[in-house]
């Protein structure tokens, strides 16, 4: 029997270093010191989104078709590819190209590594194990990305803001000879056909025919995508308010704790609350959150800038578990699919826009034209909702 145990242990791995990426916390930093503005920098990440948008459903064709393997090889190759360019570049354009690398290898590994864990259980007969596993991953992920964003600050104030970049190279280079070790799993292949007309179909009905569910995943879609924007936006706020290099990712650090302790706290919450009333309340405070941005340039905006960006670990479960209950198996993924696809669109469509506004006004101006905007539609939609609430399942 092979010891395709080991794939678990590996994956775990090839997670820490996915996560140690020292630069995280002055990124902003380091780009404006290469002579990128706010304009470009939201640019940069409008073109993350749109190449994420591109790529994500091939990507995950590749996998299902050429291997597990070769895909996450392939993501390493790219990634390594574009924190090299990172590290060596000069100006926006080559940073652009590394940003295309890093995004194929962001695309290569999404999907891909969850896939590989699960068919590696199933194939030992242990996929009810998969929840725990997959959660132990994540919060593996998170944890050392929080440290080592800590360090990152650190070594950026002391040494250089590029040096943050190139101590993450080696890190990003470990993930290709560990794929290599990687065993491949018996891959477990639907038999159906009109996988095509499935999908659209599915994507129809999430987004327009059914009223309830098409609710609550744009709900979410926006509300995730107003976080995302929040979570870049905060490297440019503490620009704004003169915050000192080495505690940038002492920040980034504090708002990934406080995404995880928001996520412990939801489950709990959940047994004695409604949740559709929990999702109600952390929308306001997401609204609250741009509102007050737009008005605060201060120590104290900041601590709210970072609440907002930290309910992210809020919103995921719950709204997830929403979508679960009104979901059957065959389509579940999907339809989440669907849900991410959107709030993707929404980032990729928004950012020069946002990047735009900064450039001509100033960054709480844009942040408060967004949070006008992103405000409107959450409450149209909330309007909506109000005539399916009672089939939204509580």
């Amino acid at each position: 029997m092979r010891k395709i145990s080991s794939n678990i242990v590996k994956l775990y791995i090839i997670s820490a270093l996915r996560g140690t990426l020292v630069f995280a916390g002055v990124m902003f930093l380091f780009l404006e010191s290469i002579n990128v503005n706010v304009n470009q920098f939201f640019l940069i990440l409008g073109f993350f989104a749109i190449i994420t948008l591109i790529l994500e459903i091939p990507s995950g064709y590749m996998s299902d078709r050429w291997g597990r393997k070769s895909t996450l090889l392939t993501g390493s190759i790219a990634a390594s590819t574009g924190i090299l360019l990172w590290a060596t570049s000069n100006g926006f354009m080559q940073y652009m190209v590394g940003e295309f690398f890093w995004a194929i290898g962001f695309v290569c590994f999404s999907g891909t590594v969850e896939a590989t864990m699960y068919d590696t259980l199933l194939e030992q007969g242990k996929e009810n194990s998969y929840r725990i596993i997959a959660s132990r991953t994540q919060s593996i992920n998170a944890t050392v990305q929080a440290i080592v964003s800590i360090i990152g600050g650190f070594i950026a104030a002391a040494i250089s803001l590029r040096a943050a970049y190139w101590i993450t190279v080696p890190f990003v280079l470990a993930t290709i000879p560990l794929v290599f070790t990687l065993i491949e799993p018996t891959r477990h292949k639907l038999q159906e056909t009109g996988h095509i007309d499935l999908i659209t179909r599915v994507t129809m009905d999430t987004l327009f025919r059914q009223a309830t569910l098409s609710k609550i995943v744009l709900l979410s879609a926006t509300t995730i995508s107003m976080i995302g924007i929040l979570l870049w936006s905060t490297q440019p706020y503490q620009v704004l308010i003169q915050l000192p290099t080495k505690y940038f990712g002492i920040t980034h650090a504090i708002a990934l704790f406080m995404a995880a302790i928001f996520a412990q706290i939801i489950p709990k919450l959940e047994k004695r609350f409604d949740d559709r009333l929990i999702f109600l309340i952390i929308v306001i405070l997401i609204i609250g959150t741009y509102l007050t941005l737009g008005f605060t340039v201060s120590m104290f905006g900041l601590a709210i800038l970072l609440m907002g960006r930290s309910l992210i670990g809020a919103v995921l479960p719950l709204s997830n578990t929403l979508i679960n209950r009104m979901t059957s198996s065959d389509i579940r993924a999907t339809v989440l699919s669907v849900r991410s696809f959107s709030s993707t669109l929404i980032i990729a469509i928004a950012s020069p826009i946002i990047g735009y506004w900064a450039g001509m006004f100033t960054l709480n101006q844009a942040l408060l034209y967004t949070g006008f905007i992103g405000s409107g539609v959450l409450i149209l939609l909330f309007l909506g909702m109000l005539k399916v609430w009672k089939q939204i399942p509580s």
